[in-house]
């Protein structure tokens, strides 16, 4: 059912036989998906083949199904929307809709800021002036032009075509796998589904199956509803996002430098000009960034929305392509220089400015004035660290005299000799890398190994883990998911009112699978298996097997137990959605794969116990939604998970590489569990290591279980709940004006209730649609992304950034002080780790504790970044001492001695910073 070719979706205008060109679809190897219309425009009809997968879709969400159909049917009767159209190829008379190239879309997403943005913005404020009373007619008039309408019409027959799709291919999918676990083909699947035989082994299957399939178009089609999905475009998501959290620091960065200038002796003027200098540098860098953002993430869309590690590795990608591009347009180089290449930069240099060399100074006044220059030079190039911690410390040992000896015994004479080396270098960086890494694999083999799984210590730390989130944190955070039957009927009552009948029924569907009334309350509830309670499943199992089959032999038992512990490890969503026969048949056939012998009643029988066994044994515990409270928790818990996430970093990174360099070993470990391979003995010995230090998990493979059914349902109601309340309250209104004879108040309800029943339809209608909708989407959680893609590109900055500090003193030593070339990149290396890792913590911070508003909009994006990246910028600057507006020089003298001056917590913290980065008081780093 994958998509493999590029055309896709048959429709077959009804002015061509049909019989001629009818083609039938290979669900197992098809290039070519036929697409169902069912309801749309009568010029438009569908083959045979499209129906028996769109009939399937349509028994359980037809009305959407229907809806979407018309809308794309009208789109594609317009013979100027279709000409236009790049989504559809007319050959032999049959129309097919095919995947958008990628050569299309970078042409696009190359007009887009240009052409199409500012025709949407144009759409948009003709859409609000029809409000406006006086100018309504001509705003109409306007908005419908062609200039306007075939944009929008365009842009509207994409996300159709995506969402018309995405609902075929999701049924086939889902037919498929249900087919593939009965072992049954999916054309028969279909045939029965389409046309059931008149036999009670073909009703049941049909039954089974349309519950199955119904199960999991209801968590498919509900995926809006869940806050944690990106409820928009990552392609569009990801540009916005870099504009603005890159154009916020632009004016810190111009104070920057502007107050780099003035610590330089530079006039007003001049050190005026040093910040415009800096902010057009990095308008134009954050602008080039997103553009090619818009770009790229434009020409691999369904990738960057479905792929979690694409968008990052991609964000790198561009990052790297500026940065190289912006030192290629300033004559920068983008390799660290030899000492050759910094000599020759260098006469080029002297010959290009025509007077002499600015290396060479032999007095005091020289100095400074050299300094001078390399600041202003370089300021504009340097983040806030930089004035902090290195330029000014760094200028004074790195500026040549004739002698270099010379300018060594200077400034070693110059030295205070109470002055310590900085206690964070690049030496102390690696040492504490190799120690959390040494930690790490400490603590896991700790928590892992056999001979400490027992430790008395060991569960002592766990229970109080446990207790921690159990009694403190869960309670504050989270709630047992309820809502009582009234309420559940009135949101479903409003829900058929509004058209949205098939959604209101997959709702009750996994209602009456799922729920656990008490009283008039529905509850949610999730099975759940201990590690007793399996061990004791498979003793009880085994038992029963020696029972009903006397002659079963030691080897054979000891098959049918890892059968089971397997099939526990692989079925874990089937399991924690009560599906307990699932996994027990998965027992069964993996038992059999291993060589196990049993008749079919034995078979039957086993499979009865181990199902009824697995229900007994399972914990049923209660579906949890969020509180309130639960952002205020995390802004306090947060920045706590963040520190210890940091420090598993190193052995995270480590023990992911092992876990590539043993892939082959994994996957054979994998398909040795379901008898499909065998290990050596040097094999063996590997897997017990590997499980003794990173556990059994790294070691085989997991299947990642799907989003409960359950879940979809408590976030579904959840949201429902508040979109259907402004109409049940507008329909209680208007019912309580029945019986009066007040007409205008009653004309002024219906009103109401005709706009509040509107909205709802729109919004319920277009959330489900939207969620069939996997290549203009999002199917990630994007403030992970957002994380994930800020680290990857300030990585690729950080090098460059090292690269230009140790060329920065190169060239000013005329490639002499490689030394201090070395040094100083090593201090850079130490500062860029410094300022990631108050990045991620307040990205972090941010999005997790506003996940919500982050995932609902563009607006909710935005609205979550710009505060993000002001407290960022802000408190990076002031844990180091740094002024945040434009100063003099007098200001700045008493801001550094204001902070050498410090007592209390505040002391403490500025002469730790002091002793951690080496940073030196001002009137010792100015020449």
């Amino acid at each position: 059912m994958s998509d493999k070719g590029k055309k896709m979706n048959t429709i077959t205008p009804i002015s061509v036989n049909k019989d001629k060109y009818k083609r039938i679809n290979n669900l197992s190897r098809s290039n070519s998906q036929n697409i169902s219309f069912k309801g749309a425009v009568p010029k438009t009809i569908i083959s045979q083949a499209d129906r028996t997968i769109m009939n399937v879709f349509e028994n359980h969400y037809g009305n959407i199904g229907n809806r979407v159909g018309k809308k794309l049917g009208k789109l594609y009767t317009e013979k100027e929307i279709f000409r236009l159209a790049s989504r559809f190829d007319l050959e032999k008379g049959i129309t097919s809709i095919k995947e958008k190239s990628k050569i299309r879309s970078i042409l696009e997403n190359l007009m887009f800021p240009f052409v199409t943005l500012p025709l949407y913005a144009g759409s948009w404020i003709a859409k609000q002036a029809q409000k406006i009373p006086s100018i309504s007619k001509q705003a109409a008039r306007v908005y419908q032009s062609d200039i306007l309408r075939v944009p929008r019409k365009l842009n509207e027959l994409d996300a159709e075509t995506d969402i018309i799709k995405g609902m075929y291919n999701k049924t086939s999918e889902a037919v498929t796998k249900f087919a593939r676990e009965r072992g049954i083909t999916p054309e028969y699947l279909l045939q029965q589904l389409n046309h059931a035989d008149d036999t009670p082994e073909a009703k049941q299957l049909v039954k089974e199956a349309n519950a199955y399939i119904k199960e999991n178009l209801y968590k498919i089609g509900n995926k809006f509803f869940d806050k944690y999905t990106g409820n928009f475009n990552t392609a569009y998501e990801r540009p916005l996002n870099r504009i603005v959290t890159g154009l916020i620091p632009v004016a810190f960065l111009a104070n920057d430098a502007y107050n780099l200038s003035v610590l330089c002796g530079d006039k007003k003027d001049v050190s005026k000009k040093e910040a415009n200098d800096r902010t057009r540098q990095e308008i134009t860098r954050v602008m080039i960034t997103a553009y090619i953002q818009l770009l790229t993430f434009g020409a691999f869309t369904k990738q960057v929305n479905n792929i979690p590690w694409f968008t990052p590795l991609t964000s790198a990608a561009t990052v790297l392509f500026s940065e190289i591009v912006s030192r290629k347009r300033l004559g920068r180089p983008i390799f660290f220089l030899s000492k050759e290449q910094a000599k020759e930069r260098n006469k080029a240099n002297k010959t290009n400015n025509g007077s002499k060399n600015p290396q060479i100074t032999n007095t005091k006044t020289e100095q400074q004035s050299v300094t001078k220059q390399q600041i202003n030079t370089n300021s504009k190039y340097l983040s806030p660290d930089d004035s902090n911690n290195s330029i000014f410390a760094s200028f004074k040992s790195s500026t040549p005299d004739n002698n270099k000896e010379a300018a060594q015994t200077k400034a070693k004479s110059n030295e205070s000799p109470k002055e310590k080396k900085a206690l964070m270098n690049f030496s102390t960086f690696k040492k504490g890398v190799a120690i959390l890494v040494s930690a790490g694999f400490i603590i896991s083999f700790i928590k892992n190994s056999s001979l400490t799984k027992n430790s008395q210590l060991v569960k002592q730390i766990k229970n109080f883990g446990k207790f921690c989130s159990d009694k403190i944190y869960k309670p504050l955070a989270f709630k047992d998911f309820e809502i009582s039957e009234i309420e559940f009927k009135d949101i479903m009552s409003s829900l058929n009112d509004a058209g949205c009948k098939d959604v209101a029924t997959g709702h009750e569907f996994i209602k009456r699978k799922y729920e656990k009334v008490t009283g008039n309350v529905i509850k949610m509830y999730k099975a759940k298996l201990s590690s007793s309670s399996a061990n004791e499943t498979i003793r009880e199992t085994l038992d029963y097997a020696r029972k009903i089959q006397p002659d079963i032999t030691d080897k054979e038992l000891k098959q049918i137990e890892e059968s089971i512990r397997t099939a526990l490890k692989i079925s874990s969503t089937p399991l924690s959605e009560m599906k307990f026969s699932n996994v027990a048949r998965e027992v069964l056939k993996i038992s059999t794969k291993k060589g196990v012998n049993l008749d079919q009643e034995s078979i039957k029988s086993l499979h009865g116990f181990i199902s009824k066994k697995l229900a007994e044994k399972s914990v049923v515990e209660p579906i949890q939604i969020e509180t309130k409270l639960k952002p205020f928790v995390d802004i306090v818990t947060e920045p706590f998970k963040f520190v210890y996430s940091a420090m598993r970093l190193p052995f995270k990174l480590i023990s992911s590489l092992i876990g590539a360099l043993i892939s082959p070993l994994r996957n054979k470990v994998s398909n040795a569990a379901i008898g499909d391979a065998e290990l050596t003995k040097f094999e063996e010995t590997a897997k017990k290591v590997l499980s003794e230090i990173f556990g059994e998990k790294f070691v085989e493979k997991q299947v990642k279980p799907e989003k409960l059914s359950q879940v979809v349902f408590a976030n579904s109601m959840e949201q429902l709940q508040k979109k259907t309340l402004s109409y049940r309250n507008a329909k209680q209104a208007y019912e309580a004006l029945q019986s009066s004879a007040k007409e205008e108040e009653k004309k002024v309800a219906l009103e109401t209730l005709s706009k509040a029943r509107h909205e709802l339809e729109l919004y319920v209608n277009r959330a489900v649609e939207k969620s069939f909708n996997n290549v203009t989407q999002s199917n990630n959680k994007n403030t992970d992304l957002a994380m994930m893609s800020k680290l990857a590109s300030s990585a690729v900055t950080s090098a460059f950034l090292v690269a230009d500090n140790y060329n920065m003193v190169m060239l000013k030593s005329d490639g002499e002080d490689k030394d201090g070339a070395k040094e100083k990149a090593n201090e850079r290396i130490i500062q860029r780790l410094s300022a990631l890792f108050y990045q991620a913590l307040f990205i972090n911070w941010f999005n997790a504790t506003f996940r919500s508003t982050y995932n609902s909009s563009l607006k909710g994006m935005t609205a979550v970044a710009i505060p993000n990246t002001l407290t960022t910028e802000i408190l990076t600057r002031k844990s180091i001492g740094m002024p945040i507006g434009r100063k003099t020089l007098e200001e700045l003298n008493e801001i550094d001695e204001k902070n050498e001056n410090r007592t209390g917590f505040a002391g403490q913290y500025f002469k730790f910073m002091r002793l951690l980065t080496g940073k030196k008081p001002l009137k010792d780093r100015l020449p």
